[in-house]
């Protein structure tokens, strides 16, 4: 998605170049179109910078929040139906005797 908004406004910047080489518009429509490409360019930056450290924040969260919750569970002498439901998605058996755990959380 932003590699084809800054693939986009390249595209308008060469676009506006060869309108002006071409003579289809004058030296100060260019220059005012030129200022203006690069100003949405910086606005787009700017917004996907944020985006990126916002996306970082939030991961860092429930990567931390996770862990906190499963450390509340560290001293625990015995698996009460609480604590089952609340750790353990799915137990699956099969028939050579296996037992696979599928967690609501990540290994």
């Amino acid at each position: 998605m932003v590699n084809h908004v800054i693939n986009r406004h390249k595209a308008k910047q060469v676009a506006t170049f060869e309108d002006y080489a071409e003579g289809r518009i004058t030296r100060r429509e260019y220059l005012s179109r030129k200022e203006e490409i690069a100003r949405q360019y910086e606005e787009v930056t700017a917004i996907y910078t944020e985006l990126i450290a916002k996306r970082a924040e939030l991961q860092q969260a429930l990567d931390n929040s996770g862990k906190a919750d499963l450390g509340r569970y560290a001293c625990a002498n015995e698996l009460t139906r609480e604590l089952l439901v609340e750790l353990v998605k799915e137990i699956r058996v099969s028939e050579e005797d296996t037992l696979e755990i599928m967690w609501n959380f990540r290994e």
